[in-house]
């Protein structure tokens, strides 16, 4: 069922829910450039034992573009508006890529809302030059979602998943998005640094990465694992930046695994 909840600055903010409202809580939240529906199988598969919470950021899926330029933090605080209004206390928080950079934040600043935390696929700083930054929000607002999606998603996974029909979805849902939403996205990301607050968190935590994803590999995991207190790092065989689509089975086992050893059902 999709409702919308309301942000600190009045912004709309789409989600839907799956699951039984009174079993554990699961939030998942996606990638730039895509939406929600990224994980449609997680959600599916986690709504028989817990209740699942799956956010669109701003300028994404069904949540407007925003009125002024964000930052993560707000993000951030985009994710407890939506668990507010969702009338839920604590949950485990699932992010990938922009998601998990989010989770970040909210790990550091917002731990007693939290049960667990999964950082897929994201780096507490995302290095990209400033003239790349400037070409792909240029292109994005200027109607150039079709190729910016195409490119970066062929550099994001793995080569056998770039093989299948699966991709060529995934790459028609990124070239939907909304270029404006994209290009806020995009410089929130860039603008944030979390390396400060790792130290911070201190629920319990699972870093993910894919062995062929180049930007955030098994090695990245490991480092960023190291730096938060308790955490331990996994990584997905054959999957690149978007484990939970390029290994779905895969993925859902990880997490499985780990929201079952620090939220029993």
């Amino acid at each position: 069922m999709r409702e919308f909840a309301r942000a600190r600055d009045g912004a709309q903010l789409a989600y839907w829910r799956l699951g039984d409202g009174s079993k554990p809580a699961v939030v998942l939240m996606h990638s730039i450039g895509l939406d929600g529906s990224m994980w449609q199988a997680q959600a599916e598969a986690l709504a028989n034992d817990y209740q699942v919470i799956v956010p669109d950021l701003r300028g994404h899926g069904h949540s407007p573009v925003s009125s002024a330029q964000f930052t993560v933090e707000e993000l951030g605080e985009d994710v407890l508006a939506v668990v507010r209004h969702a009338r839920i206390d604590r949950a485990c928080y699932v992010g990938c890529s922009l998601g998990s950079n989010i989770g970040m934040y909210l790990g550091a600043f917002a731990p007693e809302h939290l049960t667990g935390l999964v950082l897929a696929n994201g780096p507490p700083k995302l290095s990209i030059p400033g003239e790349i930054v400037e070409l792909l929000c240029g292109g994005a607002v200027n109607g150039a979602m079709a190729e910016i999606a195409l490119d970066m998603l062929s550099r994001w996974v793995a080569d056998s998943f770039r093989e299948s029909a699966a991709f060529q979805q995934l790459v028609s849902k990124m070239a939907g998005c909304s270029g404006e939403g994209f290009s806020m996205a995009l410089k929130a990301l860039v603008q944030s640094d979390r390396t400060a607050d790792l130290a911070k968190i201190v629920v319990p935590t699972l870093v993910v990465a894919g062995s062929e994803d180049g930007a955030f590999d098994a090695h990245a995991a490991a480092e960023l694992a190291r730096q938060i207190p308790g955490a331990r790092a996994v990584a997905i065989l054959g999957a690149g930046h978007l484990p939970n689509l390029e290994k779905p089975t895969e993925f859902a086992q990880t997490v499985f695994k780990f929201l079952n050893s620090h939220q029993p059902v």
